[in-house]
């Protein structure tokens, strides 16, 4: 039987390791745009430059925000503020999202195409990086 003592020792390393998967997968969300973003204004100038970019916050700044939330507490004793502090970043991240999405399209005169498949290619890169990960 192990002590509480190694216990408690093993819960920082396993918060920070899952954090630094967060957001190494963000990071990731947000090179995977960029490069997108560069494409798009390569063959659609820069409106559709912009369009994708307005996808990419929409991912990764929503993302980012539930990293940071999911990943702040760690141990057993505070399992009730971490579950908490879950559904608060995952209600957050929805939130974002939204607002993000409704003020690129009153703000930003987005071009749908590129908002889109940039918004869709940070979804995708999260998946397929979380299997290729496991």
């Amino acid at each position: 039987m192990k002590s509480k003592a190694a216990t408690h020792r093993r819960t920082p390393n396993a918060l920070l390791a899952g954090r630094r998967t967060a957001y190494r997968l963000v990071s990731l969300q947000a090179l995977v745009g960029l490069l997108w973003s560069l494409v798009v204004f390569l063959c659609c100038g820069s409106a559709g430059m912009i369009s994708a970019l307005w996808g990419v916050v929409a991912v990764v700044l929503p993302n980012a925000v539930f990293a940071h939330k999911a990943f702040r507490y760690g141990g057993a004793s505070k399992a009730d503020t971490i579950v908490r502090q879950f559904y608060l970043g995952q209600a957050l991240k929805m939130g974002l999202s939204i607002v993000v999405l409704a003020l690129a399209f009153a703000w930003g005169q987005a071009q749908p195409m590129p908002l889109f498949v940039a918004l869709g290619l940070g979804m995708l890169t999260q998946r397929l990086a979380l299997l290729w990960m496991a």
